[in-house]
């Protein structure tokens, strides 16, 4: 960006700016420094710098194609020559003379400047020669600079421009050579660009992005920093406004010289007498050091009478469901009246309670039909003719109040647990804050509150844990949003389970003759606790076991167990149940190992000789009883051993001897057998004679 584009301050301050515009000193003190920075990169950087010329010096030269080629140069700082200038035409051949001498202190051109500028011009040596200090230098010349660039006659009387006219074509170039007070060259030495006295220069390059809004201090206007051009390089600005019946009004008396840099959303002019409430249209011209203007920047808007819109100061009063808000009416013809706000939170959102502004006369507005007890927060808005909304008041605060208590919660029931009560009742028919649930025992009279904050939910958990026995009482206190309390409700009473386990039931003995289980058992005191033993039976001794048919009933003294297996051991354990459920610990696991039943005698078997399809013996017998097997024994001739010629056999009601003797007597008979083996008595022998 070319730092000329912006040099300096407005010659009319503007009000400030809040947070963005920089105080009229700071800017003042930026604009010389700007100054500086621009002349260093103007000159030091358009013409390259001759080696008896110091760095930071230089020229610019316009034509208007006419002929007239306008100069403007400026010196290094701090080597502004005591004898003036000497303008030189550069050419073909040997430099031409254009002006023997160019001086600081023109006095035709002194004569047309205020007295304050003809002083700073007849003090400009000696202040140089007090300047201690870089910075006090660079501040002399910067100051300088700023007149001389923005104002011609300043220009003219400093020394530092000369018009000539030169009617033909071609281009040329210029140069200024330092003289010292006896005339002769001294430098510096200062070359300007090439310019053609019959090619018009171009003029600075237009303002871009003009844009314009209202605002408590006046109209402020925004611009995009502009292009850059080192042949006719922006150095300030000129505005012009239409409006409020008139026309080309010039808002700045004087150029408009802005800092060096801005950002696009910073107001760059604040026009602090523009006229409100009505149709603005501004000009903004970029102006070189030549003091030419760019094409014209325009922008047109409503400008609106902030003042009539500002926000006003709410206070507000509560009562029984509304509340009241007091402002003071604002005494400006732009005000065409208010719009009332309302939230239930200081940060919004708020909504609007006036459907139609309010007269520009109306200073209170009263908000009723309210919920007691709640916080409501107020904003207004002034209302400009055109129906703009100004910025909102700061928000107040009121709390109205209800006419009454809550009505008494009505049913109130109870419901009781293992561990909790839960409470429930009808909800209140219009909006409250919530409920208080009070508690007390048959033995004490004063009543204690559960919940440290009101629950707005008609139901309550009242944990009171395993283990706790006695007799409850509960009510309910209804609570409004403006703290009131109903009286309380009817009292519900409850008594509390006992939850306490029983002991677990004593072993006093266990047998398991004869193929049944018989364990002796006795509840644990005190007596009627038990009201039921579940008996556990595993094939372990680490397992836990499996409930073992219906529970036993507390009084019980034995248990039997008939689902057995001869020869096995079984692991019994045993838990004790009161009537409401509460189970006591199992007990330590006691082993049983089952022993072999006593067997029947069977009748004695049917036996039958066939000799087809192949000789043998058929035996018959009765149905075998459960759990036991037959065995078929064989006597040869009456006498000797007894064979087992079958079995054991589990199903059915025959068996066959497929290898009987020949030719005498044989006895046959059945033994029942048990699962463990064991044999019981034989049956009578039956006999059959073989062929």
């Amino acid at each position: 960006m070319n730092s000329c584009d912006s040099a300096s301050v407005a010659q009319q301050a503007p009000p400030a700016w809040p947070g963005k515009l920089i105080p009229v000193k700071r800017r003042v003190r930026a604009g010389i420094l700007s100054v500086v920075a621009c002349l260093v990169w103007l000159f030091g950087s358009a013409v390259p710098a001759r080696a008896d010329s110091a760095a930071g010096g230089g020229m610019l030269a316009v034509s208007d194609g006419h002929g007239t080629i306008r100069l403007l140069w400026f010196p290094p700082v701090g080597r502004m020559p005591n004898g003036g200038w000497q303008i030189l035409e550069l050419g073909a051949g040997s430099p031409h003379v254009v002006a023997t001498r160019v001086s600081l202190g023109n006095p035709a051109a002194l004569a047309r400047l205020s007295a304050a500028d003809q002083q700073s011009i007849r003090d400009f040596f000696p202040s140089q020669q007090r300047a201690t200090r870089s910075a006090d230098l660079a501040n002399l010349y910067g100051v300088l600079g700023l007149k001389a660039f923005t104002n011609q006659t300043y220009a003219q009387a400093a020394g530092l421009t000369l018009t000539t006219i030169d009617r033909s074509g071609g281009e040329r170039r210029y140069r200024a050579v330092g003289l010292n007070s006896a005339g002769s060259p001294a430098g510096p030495v200062i070359d300007g660009p090439p310019v053609n006295p019959l090619v018009p220069t171009p003029l600075p390059p237009a303002v871009s992005g003009l844009h314009g809004t209202s605002t408590m201090r006046g109209v402020v206007l925004f611009w995009n920093l502009p292009q850059l051009n080192r042949t006719a390089p922006v150095i300030a600005y000129a505005i012009e406004r239409d409006g409020g019946g008139q026309r080309g009004v010039s808002v700045t008396q004087r150029p408009l010289v802005l800092t060096v840099r801005w950002r696009p959303d910073q107001p760059e002019f604040i026009d602090a007498l523009a006229p409100t409430d009505t149709q603005l249209t501004y000009r903004v011209y970029a102006l070189d050091p030549f003091g030419r203007r760019s094409q014209a920047a325009v922008t047109s808007f409503f400008a609106v009478d902030m003042q009539a819109i500002a926000p006003v100061f709410v206070s507000a009063t509560a009562g029984h469901e509304e509340n009241t808000l007091h402002w003071r009416p604002r005494e400006n013809r732009h005000t065409a009246g208010y719009v009332v706000e309302r939230s239930t939170l200081y940060d919004g959102p708020y909504v609007p309670l006036t459907i139609k502004p309010l007269g520009p006369t109306t200073g209170t507005y009263v908000d009723r039909g309210l919920r007691g007890g709640t916080v409501y927060y107020y904003r207004v808005l002034a209302v400009s003719p055109q129906g703009d909304l100004g910025p909102p008041s700061l928000p107040v605060a009121a709390q109205p109040t209800s006419p009454a208590a809550p009505a008494p919660v009505a049913g109130l029931h109870a419901q009781v647990g293992r561990s909790r009560v839960r409470l429930t009742w009808q909800p209140a028919r219009y909006a409250i804050a919530g409920y208080f649930i009070e508690r007390r025992t048959d033995t004490d009279p004063r009543w204690e509150t559960l919940n440290a904050k009101v629950t707005p939910a008609p139901f309550y958990n009242d944990f009171v844990g395993l283990g706790t026995t006695g007799t409850l009482m509960y009510r309910v206190v209804a609570v409004g949003f403006d703290s009131k309390e109903s009286s309380p409700s009817q009292t519900v009473a409850v008594t509390l389970l006992d939850t306490t386990p029983p002991d677990m039931p004593y072993v006093r003995s266990a047998s398991g003759r004869n193929g049944i289980v018989t364990i002796g058992l006795a509840a644990a005191a005190p007596a009627g606790k038990t009201t039921h033993i579940i008996a556990l039976r595993s094939g372990a001794e680490g397992r836990l076991g499996v409930v073992m048919g219906l529970p036993l009933p507390g009084s019980a003294r034995v248990y039997v167990d008939r689902n057995v297996e001869p020869g096995q051991d079984y692991w019994y354990r045993f838990v004790a149940v009161d009537r409401y459920g509460n189970r006591s610990q199992p007990t330590r696991p006691v082993v049983v190992h089952v022993g072999s039943p006593p067997l029947p005698v069977p009748d004695a078997p049917g036996v039958s000789y066939r000799a087809t399809p192949f000789a043998h013996v058929q035996v018959t017998f009765g149905k075998i009883p459960h759990g036991l097997a037959v065995v078929v024994e064989r006597q040869a001739g009456g006498k000797g051993t007894w064979l087992v010629i079958a079995g054991p056999v589990v199903l059915g009601t025959k068996a066959l001897d497929v290898n009987p003797p020949r030719r005498m007597r044989a006895l046959y008979r059945i033994v029942y057998e048990a699962a463990n083996g064991a044999l019981g008595q034989p049956s009578a022998s039956a006999e059959v004679t073989l062929p």
